[in-house]
Protein backbone atom coordinates (compact mmCIF):
# COMPACT_ATOMS: atom_id res chain seq x y z
CA UNK A 1 0.00 0.00 0.00
CA UNK A 2 1.14 3.55 -0.48
CA UNK A 3 -0.13 6.80 0.36
CA UNK A 4 -3.35 8.24 -2.09
CA UNK A 5 -2.75 5.12 -4.49
CA UNK A 6 -6.12 6.26 -5.57
CA UNK A 7 -5.18 9.67 -6.59
CA UNK A 8 -2.05 8.44 -8.28
CA UNK A 9 -4.32 6.42 -10.29
CA UNK A 10 -6.72 8.82 -11.15
CA UNK A 11 -3.70 11.51 -12.48
CA UNK A 12 -2.30 8.27 -14.47
CA UNK A 13 -5.62 8.96 -15.99
CA UNK A 14 -5.37 12.60 -16.62
CA UNK A 15 -2.05 11.88 -17.98
CA UNK A 16 -2.97 9.53 -20.52
CA UNK A 17 -2.73 10.32 -24.41
CA UNK A 18 -5.35 7.76 -25.50
CA UNK A 19 -7.74 9.29 -23.22
CA UNK A 20 -7.37 12.34 -25.28
CA UNK A 21 -7.10 11.03 -28.90
CA UNK A 22 -9.95 13.34 -30.14
CA UNK A 23 -9.23 16.52 -27.59
CA UNK A 24 -11.36 19.21 -28.49
CA UNK A 25 -11.24 21.29 -25.78
CA UNK A 26 -12.73 21.90 -21.54
CA UNK A 27 -16.00 19.61 -22.31
CA UNK A 28 -13.93 16.47 -22.98
CA UNK A 29 -11.70 17.54 -19.90
CA UNK A 30 -15.38 17.69 -18.00
CA UNK A 31 -16.15 14.65 -20.02
CA UNK A 32 -12.72 12.88 -18.14
CA UNK A 33 -13.34 14.19 -14.86
CA UNK A 34 -16.58 12.63 -14.41
CA UNK A 35 -15.23 9.46 -16.15
CA UNK A 36 -12.51 9.60 -12.99
CA UNK A 37 -15.59 10.36 -10.25
CA UNK A 38 -17.79 8.08 -11.49
CA UNK A 39 -18.19 5.47 -8.34
CA UNK A 40 -16.42 6.87 -6.50
CA UNK A 41 -18.30 6.46 -3.22
CA UNK A 42 -15.42 7.74 -1.09
CA UNK A 43 -15.19 11.02 -3.04
CA UNK A 44 -19.04 11.64 -3.14
CA UNK A 45 -19.61 10.68 0.94
CA UNK A 46 -16.59 13.27 1.46
CA UNK A 47 -18.22 15.72 -0.57
CA UNK A 48 -21.39 15.42 0.48
CA UNK A 49 -20.04 16.16 4.48
CA UNK A 50 -18.60 19.01 3.82
CA UNK A 51 -19.90 21.99 2.23
CA UNK A 52 -17.15 23.90 1.01
CA UNK A 53 -16.94 21.03 -1.56
CA UNK A 54 -18.63 20.24 -5.12
CA UNK A 55 -18.83 17.78 -7.58
CA UNK A 56 -20.21 19.85 -10.00
CA UNK A 57 -19.03 22.98 -12.15
CA UNK A 58 -15.62 23.50 -13.07
CA UNK A 59 -13.62 22.11 -10.34
CA UNK A 60 -11.07 18.87 -10.21
CA UNK A 61 -11.46 16.78 -7.21
CA UNK A 62 -9.66 13.71 -7.39
CA UNK A 63 -10.02 10.24 -5.16
CA UNK A 64 -8.52 12.28 -1.77
CA UNK A 65 -8.91 9.28 0.95
CA UNK A 66 -9.16 11.39 4.29
CA UNK A 67 -9.96 8.42 5.90
CA UNK A 68 -7.26 6.18 5.21
CA UNK A 69 -4.85 9.57 6.46
CA UNK A 70 -7.18 9.39 9.41
CA UNK A 71 -6.32 5.69 10.02
CA UNK A 72 -2.79 5.84 10.16
CA UNK A 73 -2.42 9.67 11.34
CA UNK A 74 -5.37 9.65 13.43
CA UNK A 75 -8.08 11.98 14.06
CA UNK A 76 -6.01 15.61 13.86
CA UNK A 77 -7.26 17.88 16.84
CA UNK A 78 -6.50 21.25 14.79
CA UNK A 79 -7.86 19.96 11.35
CA UNK A 80 -10.54 22.35 10.38
CA UNK A 81 -14.26 20.94 9.84
CA UNK A 82 -14.76 23.45 6.67
CA UNK A 83 -11.71 24.42 3.94
CA UNK A 84 -11.83 27.65 3.00
CA UNK A 85 -8.84 30.17 1.68
CA UNK A 86 -7.73 33.67 2.79
CA UNK A 87 -8.66 34.71 6.72
CA UNK A 88 -8.10 32.62 8.84
CA UNK A 89 -11.68 30.93 10.90
CA UNK A 90 -9.49 31.76 14.14
CA UNK A 91 -8.86 35.48 13.80
CA UNK A 92 -12.33 36.17 11.59
CA UNK A 93 -12.84 38.44 15.10
CA UNK A 94 -10.13 40.70 14.42
CA UNK A 95 -11.59 44.15 13.50
CA UNK A 96 -10.24 46.20 10.54
CA UNK A 97 -8.31 48.75 13.15
CA UNK A 98 -7.46 45.84 15.41
CA UNK A 99 -4.43 43.45 16.02
CA UNK A 100 -3.60 40.71 18.30
CA UNK A 101 0.02 38.92 19.18
CA UNK A 102 -0.66 34.96 18.46
CA UNK A 103 1.51 32.39 16.94
CA UNK A 104 2.02 30.46 13.73
CA UNK A 105 3.89 28.35 11.89
CA UNK A 106 3.93 29.23 8.55
CA UNK A 107 4.54 26.93 5.05
CA UNK A 108 5.15 27.95 1.67
CA UNK A 109 5.01 25.30 -0.92
CA UNK A 110 6.03 25.71 -4.40
CA UNK A 111 5.06 23.07 -7.11
CA UNK A 112 7.98 23.12 -9.86
CA UNK A 113 8.05 21.79 -13.48
CA UNK A 114 4.12 21.91 -14.49
CA UNK A 115 5.15 24.85 -16.70
CA UNK A 116 6.87 22.27 -19.39
CA UNK A 117 3.43 20.25 -19.86
CA UNK A 118 2.19 22.93 -21.95
CA UNK A 119 4.83 21.52 -24.28
CA UNK A 120 2.62 18.14 -25.03
CA UNK A 121 -0.64 19.09 -23.61
CA UNK A 122 -3.16 21.68 -24.20
CA UNK A 123 -4.12 24.44 -22.01
CA UNK A 124 -7.93 22.75 -20.50
CA UNK A 125 -5.68 19.70 -19.46
CA UNK A 126 -2.65 21.24 -18.01
CA UNK A 127 -4.59 23.35 -15.69
CA UNK A 128 -6.73 19.96 -14.56
CA UNK A 129 -3.30 18.57 -13.46
CA UNK A 130 -2.02 21.44 -12.07
CA UNK A 131 -5.51 22.22 -10.53
CA UNK A 132 -5.43 18.49 -8.84
CA UNK A 133 -1.68 18.95 -7.38
CA UNK A 134 -2.57 22.16 -5.54
CA UNK A 135 -5.41 20.17 -4.45
CA UNK A 136 -3.73 17.34 -2.97
CA UNK A 137 -1.58 20.31 -0.87
CA UNK A 138 -4.95 21.29 0.20
CA UNK A 139 -5.96 18.84 1.58
CA UNK A 140 -3.31 17.40 3.19
CA UNK A 141 -2.77 20.73 5.01
CA UNK A 142 -6.44 20.86 5.88
CA UNK A 143 -6.08 17.11 7.43
CA UNK A 144 -2.85 18.36 9.65
CA UNK A 145 -4.71 21.24 10.86
CA UNK A 146 -3.29 23.97 8.40
CA UNK A 147 -5.72 26.78 7.08
CA UNK A 148 -5.11 27.65 3.13
CA UNK A 149 -4.18 31.20 3.51
CA UNK A 150 -3.63 31.75 -0.53
CA UNK A 151 -2.89 30.43 -3.61
CA UNK A 152 -0.27 32.01 -5.63
CA UNK A 153 0.33 30.36 -8.88
CA UNK A 154 1.96 27.27 -9.08
CA UNK A 155 2.62 27.67 -5.11
CA UNK A 156 0.24 27.23 -1.46
CA UNK A 157 0.77 29.04 1.64
CA UNK A 158 -0.53 27.52 4.51
CA UNK A 159 -0.92 29.06 8.18
CA UNK A 160 -0.60 26.41 11.32
CA UNK A 161 -2.20 28.25 14.21
CA UNK A 162 -5.40 27.63 16.58
CA UNK A 163 -6.62 29.25 19.51
CA UNK A 164 -6.89 28.09 22.57
CA UNK A 165 -4.20 24.68 20.88
CA UNK A 166 -0.36 24.32 22.22
CA UNK A 167 1.73 25.99 20.19
CA UNK A 168 3.99 22.90 19.55
CA UNK A 169 1.42 21.52 17.68
CA UNK A 170 1.65 23.88 15.06
CA UNK A 171 5.26 23.00 14.10
CA UNK A 172 4.34 19.43 14.42
CA UNK A 173 1.53 19.83 11.86
CA UNK A 174 3.61 21.55 9.35
CA UNK A 175 5.97 18.92 9.59
CA UNK A 176 4.01 16.11 8.90
CA UNK A 177 2.02 17.76 6.40
CA UNK A 178 5.14 18.53 4.80
CA UNK A 179 6.65 15.33 4.96
CA UNK A 180 3.72 13.69 3.38
CA UNK A 181 3.52 15.77 0.15
CA UNK A 182 7.34 15.26 -0.08
CA UNK A 183 7.09 11.62 -0.08
CA UNK A 184 4.07 11.37 -2.49
CA UNK A 185 5.70 13.57 -4.83
CA UNK A 186 9.40 12.03 -5.02
CA UNK A 187 7.96 8.45 -5.36
CA UNK A 188 4.20 8.03 -6.02
CA UNK A 189 4.00 10.82 -8.81
CA UNK A 190 7.38 10.56 -10.09
CA UNK A 191 6.75 7.15 -11.11
CA UNK A 192 3.49 8.07 -13.25
CA UNK A 193 5.24 11.07 -15.24
CA UNK A 194 8.26 8.93 -16.00
CA UNK A 195 5.74 6.60 -17.27
CA UNK A 196 4.20 8.88 -19.54
CA UNK A 197 7.60 9.80 -20.52
CA UNK A 198 7.03 13.44 -18.56
CA UNK A 199 9.97 14.96 -16.25
CA UNK A 200 8.31 14.67 -13.00
CA UNK A 201 6.90 17.61 -11.34
CA UNK A 202 8.94 18.35 -7.58
CA UNK A 203 7.74 21.04 -4.69
CA UNK A 204 9.86 22.87 -2.71
CA UNK A 205 8.94 23.73 1.01
CA UNK A 206 9.73 26.76 3.38
CA UNK A 207 8.43 26.67 7.07
CA UNK A 208 8.94 28.45 10.00
CA UNK A 209 7.64 29.34 13.58
CA UNK A 210 6.91 32.95 14.84
CA UNK A 211 5.93 32.73 18.79
CA UNK A 212 3.14 34.65 20.41
CA UNK A 213 5.30 38.21 20.61
CA UNK A 214 6.59 38.51 16.93
CA UNK A 215 3.37 37.62 14.84
CA UNK A 216 0.77 40.03 14.41
CA UNK A 217 -2.38 39.18 13.11
CA UNK A 218 -4.20 42.64 11.46
CA UNK A 219 -5.80 43.54 8.14
CA UNK A 220 -3.85 45.19 5.09
CA UNK A 221 -5.94 47.21 2.45
CA UNK A 222 -9.20 49.11 3.19
CA UNK A 223 -12.27 47.98 4.29
CA UNK A 224 -14.07 45.85 1.01
CA UNK A 225 -10.70 45.43 -0.37
CA UNK A 226 -8.51 43.73 2.70
CA UNK A 227 -6.87 40.76 3.91
CA UNK A 228 -6.62 39.51 7.55
CA UNK A 229 -2.49 38.00 7.35
CA UNK A 230 0.39 38.06 9.69
CA UNK A 231 2.83 40.62 9.79
CA UNK A 232 6.23 38.68 11.44
CA UNK A 233 9.85 38.03 10.19
CA UNK A 234 8.91 34.37 10.13
CA UNK A 235 6.03 34.57 8.12
CA UNK A 236 8.42 36.01 5.17
CA UNK A 237 11.26 33.53 5.97
CA UNK A 238 8.61 31.05 4.87
CA UNK A 239 9.14 31.90 0.89
CA UNK A 240 12.61 32.48 1.51
CA UNK A 241 13.24 29.33 2.92
CA UNK A 242 11.92 27.85 0.41
CA UNK A 243 13.76 29.36 -2.24
CA UNK A 244 16.79 27.55 -0.42
CA UNK A 245 14.87 24.17 -0.44
CA UNK A 246 16.19 22.08 -3.18
CA UNK A 247 13.79 19.28 -5.07
CA UNK A 248 11.35 17.63 -2.77
CA UNK A 249 13.16 19.41 0.14
CA UNK A 250 11.65 21.00 3.55
CA UNK A 251 13.82 23.79 4.64
CA UNK A 252 13.15 25.23 7.99
CA UNK A 253 14.04 28.23 10.25
CA UNK A 254 15.98 27.84 13.42
CA UNK A 255 12.87 28.50 15.26
CA UNK A 256 11.66 24.92 14.72
CA UNK A 257 14.19 22.73 15.71
CA UNK A 258 14.44 25.27 18.72
CA UNK A 259 10.89 24.53 19.74
CA UNK A 260 10.91 21.31 19.31
CA UNK A 261 14.22 20.14 20.48
CA UNK A 262 14.20 18.55 17.22
CA UNK A 263 17.21 15.80 16.97
CA UNK A 264 19.85 16.11 14.91
CA UNK A 265 19.19 13.04 13.49
CA UNK A 266 16.25 14.86 11.20
CA UNK A 267 18.30 17.95 10.39
CA UNK A 268 21.09 19.21 8.46
CA UNK A 269 22.25 22.30 7.18
CA UNK A 270 21.72 23.48 4.17
CA UNK A 271 24.67 23.60 1.48
CA UNK A 272 25.29 26.03 -1.12
CA UNK A 273 28.21 26.03 -3.84
CA UNK A 274 30.90 28.78 -4.33
CA UNK A 275 33.38 28.99 -6.45
CA UNK A 276 33.06 25.52 -7.04
CA UNK A 277 33.02 23.96 -3.87
CA UNK A 278 30.20 22.36 -1.51
CA UNK A 279 30.14 24.68 1.70
CA UNK A 280 27.31 25.23 4.78
CA UNK A 281 24.61 27.87 3.78
CA UNK A 282 24.47 28.56 7.82
CA UNK A 283 22.12 31.61 8.25
CA UNK A 284 18.96 32.70 6.06
CA UNK A 285 19.56 36.07 7.76
CA UNK A 286 23.16 36.64 8.23
CA UNK A 287 22.63 39.91 10.24
CA UNK A 288 21.15 38.35 12.84
CA UNK A 289 22.48 35.12 12.11
CA UNK A 290 18.78 33.17 12.29
CA UNK A 291 19.50 29.69 11.24
CA UNK A 292 18.06 27.26 8.57
CA UNK A 293 17.97 23.73 8.23
CA UNK A 294 16.97 20.93 5.57
CA UNK A 295 14.59 18.61 7.35
CA UNK A 296 15.24 14.88 6.51
CA UNK A 297 11.56 13.89 5.84
CA UNK A 298 12.83 10.09 4.51
CA UNK A 299 14.74 10.04 8.12
CA UNK A 300 11.59 10.98 10.21
CA UNK A 301 8.63 9.49 8.35
CA UNK A 302 10.08 5.74 9.33
CA UNK A 303 9.82 7.07 12.83
CA UNK A 304 6.37 5.63 12.02
CA UNK A 305 5.89 2.11 12.38
CA UNK A 306 3.96 1.77 9.53
CA UNK A 307 6.52 3.27 7.14
CA UNK A 308 8.57 0.93 5.47
CA UNK A 309 11.63 1.42 2.80
CA UNK A 310 10.54 -0.54 -0.48
CA UNK A 311 13.69 -2.14 -2.61
CA UNK A 312 12.95 1.05 -4.97
CA UNK A 313 13.55 3.26 -2.42
CA UNK A 314 9.87 4.35 -1.67
CA UNK A 315 8.29 4.40 1.65
CA UNK A 316 5.00 1.68 1.41
CA UNK A 317 2.49 1.57 4.27
CA UNK A 318 2.51 -1.96 5.98
CA UNK A 319 0.65 -2.25 9.42
CA UNK A 320 3.14 -4.52 11.25
CA UNK A 321 1.44 -7.53 13.36
CA UNK A 322 3.60 -6.57 16.55
CA UNK A 323 2.52 -2.65 17.54
CA UNK A 324 2.67 -0.34 20.62
CA UNK A 325 -0.43 1.30 21.48
CA UNK A 326 -0.49 4.96 23.49
CA UNK A 327 -2.53 6.37 26.13
CA UNK A 328 -2.28 9.43 27.32
CA UNK A 329 -3.85 10.41 30.62
CA UNK A 330 -4.04 13.14 33.05
CA UNK A 331 -6.10 14.09 36.45
CA UNK A 332 -9.18 14.99 35.35
CA UNK A 333 -9.61 12.70 32.20
CA UNK A 334 -9.76 9.34 31.51
CA UNK A 335 -7.02 7.97 28.82
CA UNK A 336 -6.71 9.50 25.37
CA UNK A 337 -5.44 7.97 22.54
CA UNK A 338 -2.32 9.09 21.31
CA UNK A 339 -1.02 8.49 17.34
CA UNK A 340 2.57 8.45 16.80
CA UNK A 341 4.17 11.93 16.02
CA UNK A 342 0.66 13.29 16.75
CA UNK A 343 0.89 16.40 18.77
CA UNK A 344 2.76 17.57 22.04
CA UNK A 345 2.00 15.71 25.60
CA UNK A 346 2.43 18.58 28.27
CA UNK A 347 5.25 16.90 30.97
CA UNK A 348 3.81 15.24 33.97
CA UNK A 349 1.09 13.71 32.26
CA UNK A 350 1.20 9.78 32.34
CA UNK A 351 1.43 8.04 29.29
CA UNK A 352 0.94 4.55 29.04
CA UNK A 353 1.83 2.11 26.32
CA UNK A 354 0.42 -1.76 25.32
CA UNK A 355 1.83 -4.18 23.80
CA UNK A 356 -0.88 -5.37 20.50
CA UNK A 357 -0.89 -8.37 17.86
CA UNK A 358 -3.38 -7.62 15.40
CA UNK A 359 -5.17 -5.37 17.52
CA UNK A 360 -5.48 -7.25 20.43
CA UNK A 361 -3.71 -7.05 23.92
CA UNK A 362 -0.89 -9.72 23.41
CA UNK A 363 -0.85 -12.71 25.58
CA UNK A 364 3.19 -13.39 26.82
CA UNK A 365 3.89 -16.77 26.18
CA UNK A 366 5.91 -18.75 29.01
CA UNK A 367 9.03 -18.93 26.76
CA UNK A 368 9.12 -15.36 26.22
CA UNK A 369 10.88 -12.53 28.07
CA UNK A 370 9.18 -9.02 27.31
CA UNK A 371 11.60 -5.85 27.90
CA UNK A 372 10.82 -2.04 27.50
CA UNK A 373 13.45 0.38 26.90
CA UNK A 374 13.10 4.30 26.94
CA UNK A 375 15.25 6.33 24.70
CA UNK A 376 14.78 10.65 25.56
CA UNK A 377 16.23 13.04 23.22
CA UNK A 378 16.97 16.45 23.70
CA UNK A 379 18.71 18.95 25.97
CA UNK A 380 16.59 18.84 28.75
CA UNK A 381 17.12 15.02 29.19
CA UNK A 382 21.14 15.42 28.69
CA UNK A 383 20.97 17.87 31.25
CA UNK A 384 20.09 15.25 33.99
CA UNK A 385 22.11 12.72 32.16
CA UNK A 386 18.51 10.85 31.42
CA UNK A 387 18.78 9.83 28.03
CA UNK A 388 18.02 6.08 28.20
CA UNK A 389 16.50 5.77 31.75
CA UNK A 390 17.48 2.10 33.51
CA UNK A 391 13.74 1.15 35.17
CA UNK A 392 15.24 -2.38 35.94
CA UNK A 393 12.74 -4.75 36.15
CA UNK A 394 9.86 -2.59 36.79
CA UNK A 395 8.19 -3.37 33.19
CA UNK A 396 9.91 -7.10 32.62
CA UNK A 397 7.78 -9.17 30.87
CA UNK A 398 4.56 -7.00 31.03
CA UNK A 399 2.84 -5.95 28.18
CA UNK A 400 1.86 -2.96 29.40
CA UNK A 401 4.43 0.19 30.46
CA UNK A 402 3.62 3.34 31.98
CA UNK A 403 5.30 6.30 32.50
CA UNK A 404 5.67 10.49 32.96
CA UNK A 405 6.35 12.92 30.31
CA UNK A 406 9.21 15.08 31.14
CA UNK A 407 11.64 16.69 29.03
CA UNK A 408 11.21 18.49 26.10
CA UNK A 409 11.99 16.45 22.73
CA UNK A 410 10.84 13.50 20.85
CA UNK A 411 11.58 10.73 22.26
CA UNK A 412 10.65 6.74 22.15
CA UNK A 413 10.40 3.55 23.68
CA UNK A 414 10.93 0.08 22.33
CA UNK A 415 9.51 -3.34 23.27
CA UNK A 416 11.33 -6.82 22.73
CA UNK A 417 9.66 -9.90 22.58
CA UNK A 418 12.61 -12.28 23.32
CA UNK A 419 12.20 -15.88 22.45
CA UNK A 420 14.70 -18.91 22.36
CA UNK A 421 16.03 -20.18 18.66
CA UNK A 422 13.21 -17.56 17.28
CA UNK A 423 14.40 -14.01 15.86
CA UNK A 424 13.62 -11.24 18.35
CA UNK A 425 10.13 -9.06 17.47
CA UNK A 426 10.99 -5.29 18.45
CA UNK A 427 7.90 -2.71 18.40
CA UNK A 428 8.94 1.30 18.45
CA UNK A 429 6.69 4.33 19.41
CA UNK A 430 7.76 7.49 18.89
CA UNK A 431 5.99 10.82 20.95
CA UNK A 432 6.51 14.70 21.06
CA UNK A 433 6.80 16.34 24.35
CA UNK A 434 6.86 19.76 25.33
Amino acid sequence: MRLFENYTQDIDKLLTGDTYNHFNGADNIRSVRNDILKGNASVKLFAEQNESLQLNGDKALLNFDRNGLQKLFGTNRSSFEQIVIGSHPDFAHIGHNEMEYHHCTSMFVDIKGSSRLRLKYPLERVRLIKDSLLTLCIHVANFFGGHIHRLQGDAVFVQFARRGHYKNDSVINALNAAAVLCQFVEKNLSAIFRKHGLEPIKIRIGIDYGPDQEVLWSHYGVPGCAELTTTSLHTDLAAKLQQKASSNAIVIGGNVVKELDIPNTYYDYVYKTSDGQKEIDRYIIRDISYPQYEFLWRKYLPTYDFVNRAGDGSLEIIEPDYRLYCEVFDSTQGPETYYQNSRSIDKGKQIRFILRFRNSTYCRRDYETIEWKVINQGAEAKAVNNLEPDYGSNFKNSTTCELNAAYLGHHYIKCKIIRPNSATVTAMFYVFIQ
